[in-house]
């Protein structure tokens, strides 16, 4: 969780931006639509720095549009929030990133 949060961060500094965009070229897309689609994904917060990125809101929400579109059929009992999410992972790797 601790090299995650320092990519993100990484991808998060826009001077960073070519290379983030060259070695994602292994997704398939080229540098050129990696580095035009990166400013949009952090306009979204796809890769949050400063939390897990799983508020109860968030995911509430996200379960929500499942069983409304189907991905959670209507005869099953979804997971709820405190059941997926284990925040203390988040709180553990920034102690541990404070550290270095």
């Amino acid at each position: 969780m601790a090299a995650l949060i320092d990519a993100a961060r990484f991808i998060h500094d826009l001077k960073n931006v070519d290379r983030v965009a060259a070695d994602a070229v292994v997704t398939g897309h080229t540098a050129a639509v990696s580095k035009a689609t990166i400013k949009p994904l952090l306009d979204i917060d796809y890769w949050p720095v400063d939390n897990d990125g799983l508020s109860r809101p968030r995911l509430e929400r996200l379960i929500a549009l499942m069983k409304k579109v189907g991905g959670i059929k209507p005869d099953k009992e979804s997971v709820n929030y405190d059941q997926l999410v284990d925040q203390s992972v988040w709180h553990d790797a920034i102690e541990l990133i404070k550290k270095r």
